[in-house]
């Protein structure tokens, strides 16, 4: 959810609120779709790619009760993708203030971005049979007719925390083979769900239990607006897990405030992620375990 998001997690991870368009992915994989990441902070071990210009995208989760492996890989990056606005301490609120407007109109199948400029979207690719090991049993996953990788059935204990946990894509006529390891993830997060209210003018101060394996994990709070929104934006923080909690800074609670739209949900994710360059574009590996955030 890092992502994620990746999620992780990611990026886990554009937002389209209006238009349609995933927030990084499947909203319940990684940090950041959305959807599922990494915002602020100093963190530099993961990899050469942040998660807004990751075009692959693979999440692994387990705990007591699920697990499952997760990915794609786009031929292109998201251009419904937003910027960051602020940072403050470990968050920053990214956003828009208009609808995509492009002059002349994009023809398809191109489309508008929010730099109004039209953009071809990205398509999903085969990037070759999937291997994972270091989990219980390794998995050998083909990607659907859609290029959608996935394991399947929930699988519970796929593996303990702190597993060393390898992806290797063999590669298809776009990708080159890569592989890439991370620490697991294992879950539940604890609390699994959160109750938080969120006051304009006041900061906002989340906790949690931290792991104690694997020691390089990272938590990642995202908050998200009301959807139906016409001008929007979300907020990412993140800390390290062994913090134990982490403050939204009032400039940013009033930041998602300023949109004129209330604060539906959101999610607090613990992951680890590790990101490759590849010929095409770069992309990631998440393990994460996720709790819901819902927001008053």
């Amino acid at each position: 959810m890092g992502a994620t998001g990746r999620s992780a997690i990611g990026a886990w991870v554009a937002l389209c609120v209006l238009i349609g368009c995933p927030e990084g992915g499947d909203d319940d994989s990684a940090p950041a779709d959305d959807d599922d990441s990494t915002a602020g902070d100093d963190d530099t071990s993961e990899g050469p790619c942040d998660p807004w210009t990751t075009w692959g995208v693979f999440t692994i989760e387990t705990d007591d009760t699920d697990g499952r492996v997760r990915g794609y890989y786009y031929d292109g990056v998201n251009p419904y993708q937003v910027g960051g606005v602020l940072t403050e301490g470990p968050c920053t609120f990214y956003g828009w203030d208009h609808l995509p407007n492009c002059d002349p109109p994009c023809v398809d199948p191109e489309v508008c971005g929010f730099d109004d400029q039209c953009h071809p979207y990205p398509e999903k690719v085969d990037a070759g049979t999937l291997t994972v090991t270091g989990v219980e049993p390794p998995l050998v996953i083909e990607p659907n007719e859609f290029f959608d990788y996935y394991s399947g059935a929930a699988i519970p204990e796929m593996y303990p925390a702190g597993a060393e946990l390898t992806l290797a894509l063999a590669g298809g006529e776009a990708v080159d083979p890569f592989s890439m390891t991370v620490a697991g993830v294992a879950g539940p997060m604890t609390p699994d769900h959160l109750e938080v209210v969120i006051v304009e003018g006041e900061a906002l101060t989340v906790s949690w239990t931290p792991a104690p394996v694997p020691d390089d994990a990272r938590v990642e709070l995202r908050l998200r607006i009301d959807h139906h929104a016409l001008v929007g934006g979300y907020a990412l923080c993140n800390v390290p897990d062994a913090d134990g909690q982490l403050t939204v800074p009032v400039a940013i609670v009033d930041a998602l405030h300023s949109t004129g739209s209330r604060v539906e949900n959101g999610s607090l994710t613990r992951y680890t992620r590790r990101a490759v360059e590849t010929n095409l574009g770069c992309a990631e590996w998440i393990s994460f375990a996720e709790a819901f955030v819902s927001v008053d």
